[in-house]
């Protein structure tokens, strides 16, 4: 088994707007979903995931107190856990970082 270079955890990054839509993903983020990245631009993030609530609440959080939050380990609708650690660019606009559970 050859283990992926570490890099391709920090590139699984997914930009959205204040409402949870997205704006940009790399293409790493889109392999954890299963969709090429540009599919996941202008769809709903928080959608993707079955504990939705529990990410509009990182997220308001997040834009309301301009500091990085990880949200609790959840799982997409791939069956995939996944932790995200979410951070403000600016009063309008939060990147997620991916990293699967099962990659440490």
């Amino acid at each position: 088994m050859v283990n992926q270079p570490r890099t391709s955890l920090v590139n699984r990054l997914v930009e959205t707007d204040h409402r949870g839509r997205i704006l940009y993903a790399t293409p790493e983020a889109g392999a954890v979903f299963g969709i090429s990245s540009r599919d996941l631009v202008g769809r709903d993030l928080l959608g993707l995931f079955h504990d939705e609530r529990q990410l509009r609440s990182v997220l308001r959080a997040v834009i309301a107190n301009d500091r990085p939050m990880e949200a609790a380990t959840i799982t997409n609708e791939s069956k995939i856990e996944i932790r995200m650690t979410a951070t403000r660019l600016d009063a309008r606009r939060v990147r997620w970082r991916l990293v699967r559970a099962d990659e440490g």
